[in-house]
């Protein structure tokens, strides 16, 4: 249990980093547990997509239940209050609005685990798809030119295209603000040359009409896309 406590610390982990933490070396018997709770659906691992030219090869270790990532950052470190309190409102007190972070990850998840719909709301072909998932590169050491980039769900398909899609879950409508999270996001991935890049979002709500207006994004989809 202590490795997935770990795991749900961070957004994802290096099985060299995720070793490091809790002090085990990280080949043999460890990476057997990775591919133990990987085959349990528990975590999941994913191989970066080599579409910028920068040689990455480290696979991400990620969190992939979102019941554990409730317990683990809610329930177990607040055992002892939760079993003395029953009055209303704890759960509140215990989340505060943490719980919309934990919504957004789990909204994530969400999308991934449904791609196919996701795919075919986008009017994108499973034929086309050479690889995806959730693309992460840690922030280097040498400033702005090195930071770190987390994109919720990257398509590479054939043709050198790039489906950037960005997956935003809150009740209040979303807005052009989403334009400049996604600019900054597409200038720091820096691909290789010659690949186009297309923007996406999702929305568990609804959008404004500036944002839908704007012409920005190639598919605005909602949930109704998930289920198709």
């Amino acid at each position: 249990m202590s490795l997935l406590q770990k795991s749900c610390l961070n957004s994802s982990y290096s099985q060299e980093d995720l070793a490091a933490c809790l002090h085990m070396p990280p080949g043999g018997g460890f990476s057997g547990y990775i591919q133990a709770l990987e085959q349990a659906d528990f975590v999941k691992v994913f191989s970066p997509l080599s579409v910028t030219g920068q040689g990455q090869k480290t696979k991400k270790i990620v969190l992939w239940d979102e019941w554990l990532r409730f317990y683990f950052s809610y329930i177990k470190p607040n055992k002892h209050v939760i079993d003395m309190n029953s009055q209303p409102g704890l759960c509140q007190q215990l989340t505060g609005k943490s719980m919309e972070i934990y919504f957004g990850l789990a909204f994530e998840r969400f999308c991934i685990k449904n791609i196919s719909g996701l795919l075919s709301g986008a009017g994108i072909a499973l034929n086309e798809i050479l690889g995806y998932g959730p693309f992460f590169r840690q922030p280097g050491r040498k400033g702005q030119s090195d930071a770190g980039l987390q994109i919720d769900i990257l398509v590479h398909r054939r043709g050198h295209i790039l489906s950037v899609f960005e997956c935003k879950f809150q009740t209040s409508p979303v807005g052009m603000a989403v334009i400049q999270e996604v600019e900054r996001k597409v200038a720091l991935l820096r691909p290789k040359r010659f690949y186009t890049i297309e923007k996406m979002l999702v929305c568990a709500g609804p959008v404004t009409r500036d944002l839908e207006q704007s012409g920005y994004f190639h598919k605005i989809l909602s949930l109704d896309a998930l289920f198709t």
